[in-house]
């Protein structure tokens, strides 16, 4: 029997188990990345990620989207020259509802899979910015 030391995290539940339980994952435990052992990985992983929420596997497909604003152009006058319009990425205060729960549903991707990786893996990943990018 395994002793399950539940703490809670978010929507999510840690618990202190047996390395098979890490190995292969659970309902709340995304499954342990082992050397040689990426094809059954990739499947758990899938899998487990469908189950957190379908649009995480898709964020992860698709890759981050930049939101970005259009800033529109300035005419000259007597005092000022003309500026022409530019794009900038749009700041997260300024989002929609539905542009924070991508970034959301984004965040927690990288988070599902940085969990999934043991510490000597996640030192070849941890520069990058986004699960897609990881993923592959």
């Amino acid at each position: 029997m395994y002793n399950f030391g539940v703490i809670i995290c978010g929507k999510f539940a840690i618990s202190k188990m047996s390395k098979e339980v890490i190995s292969i994952g659970s309902e709340s435990r995304p499954p342990m990345l082992v050397m040689g052992e990426y094809q059954q990985w990739k499947r758990r992983m899938i899998n487990f990620l469908d189950l957190i929420d379908e649009n995480v596997m898709k964020s992860i497909r698709e890759g981050l989207v930049k939101i970005t604003v259009t800033v529109v152009e300035v005419p000259q006058t007597e005092t000022t020259p003309r500026l022409p319009a530019y794009v900038v990425e749009k700041p997260y205060d300024m989002y929609n509802p539905e542009q924070r729960a991508r970034a959301a549903v984004e965040k927690c991707a990288l988070s599902l899979l940085t969990m999934a990786l043991p510490n000597d893996m996640y030192a070849w990943v941890d520069s990058l910015t986004n699960a897609r990018d990881m993923w592959i």
